[in-house]
């Protein structure tokens, strides 16, 4: 999602600002990307996606956003195991993830 200018934090405009951008990806009519919902117990505490990757052949990218309540438990590497299965079961053939050079856990 693009950044948000503001305070730090869940406002109002970062909220509306965060559904309005999911809501063109993966519930517009034609879906840019599918989105699922991480859930452990009956608690959903974040999000997947898997997004095609444009002029790559059978790519696709992998996003992972696990709330700080979950992290660090192992959620994130169990979400990605399920991507990549996904991923291999619609015929992907590559997957990609990128993040920042601050991200050490994903690194």
């Amino acid at each position: 999602m693009p950044p948000v200018t503001g305070p730090a934090g869940w406002t109002s405009e970062r909220k509306a600002a965060f559904l309005r951008f999911h809501r063109s990806r993966a519930l517009a009519a034609r879906p840019v990307e599918t989105t699922f919902a991480v859930v452990v117990g009956a608690r959903v505490v974040g999000a997947a996606r898997l997004c095609p990757v444009k002029d790559a052949d059978r790519a696709v990218e992998a996003g992972v956003w696990i709330g700080r309540s979950h992290r660090g438990a192992g959620v994130g590497g169990a979400v990605l195991g399920h991507l990549l299965d996904r991923a291999r079961a619609d015929g992907s053939a590559k997957l990609f993830i990128s993040t920042t050079p601050d991200n050490e856990p994903v690194l």
